[in-house]
């Protein structure tokens, strides 16, 4: 839902919400309020407001993974990146002690 006004946005989520709560109802679908997960994306500062599922209010994050991505609110990658970078350090540090092994056992 994509809107300058955070207020209109946060009602036409929790309207969205509210629907989909009374189709899981009557379709008797359990869900997991602790996959829940809600953020709102913008480069200016504004108050997030509480968004709630079946009456219980879903966890406001400043960043999230999805699709292996890791996105924060101002969406300036700089998480994403730091991320990689650990893991390309990381997965570095293990090729660097397979080619030493290697050299020396030779």
């Amino acid at each position: 839902i994509v809107t300058r006004d955070p207020i209109i946005a946060s009602r036409n989520l929790q309207f969205h919400l509210n629907l989909l709560s009374e189709l899981y109802a009557i379709w008797q679908i359990k869900l997991n309020n602790n996959k829940f997960v809600h953020t709102t994306f913008t480069s200016r500062h504004r108050i997030c407001f509480n968004i709630t599922v079946n009456n219980l209010p879903i966890l406001s994050l400043d960043t999230v993974k999805y699709l292996g991505l890791n996105l924060d609110k101002r969406l300036t990658w700089q998480n994403c990146i730091k991320k990689k970078k650990i893991n390309t350090q990381c997965s570095f540090l293990i090729f660097k002690s397979i080619i030493l092994k290697n050299k020396f056992s030779t």
